[in-house]
């Protein structure tokens, strides 16, 4: 089995760096617009996207919809992470 598959979405609000994580698959996003997790993942994989460090400067809280699912036999990208101030 071939690992093909990207888990990917959009960051909407974003004013400085947060950082997001798919287990151990983390990346740092820096502004508001497309991100896309490191490491390609294969069909029928499981997934929880989830804001592992929320934005300190300025204060910001960034919530994720649509982050957590099962992979079927195309790429995941309907994620949305949301940011606010605090």
């Amino acid at each position: 089995m071939t690992d093909a598959l990207t888990i990917e979405g959009t960051v909407t609000g974003l004013r400085s760096a947060v950082l997001v994580a798919n287990g151990d698959d983390v990346v740092s996003v820096a502004s508001s617009g497309g991100f896309f997790m490191p490491k390609k993942v294969g069909p029928v994989t499981s997934y929880d996207v989830v804001v592992d460090t929320q934005p300190a400067e300025p204060r910001q809280v960034c919530t994720v919809a649509h982050g957590r699912g099962v992979t079927s036999d195309q790429d995941v990208t309907d994620i949305s992470i949301t940011c606010v101030d605090q």
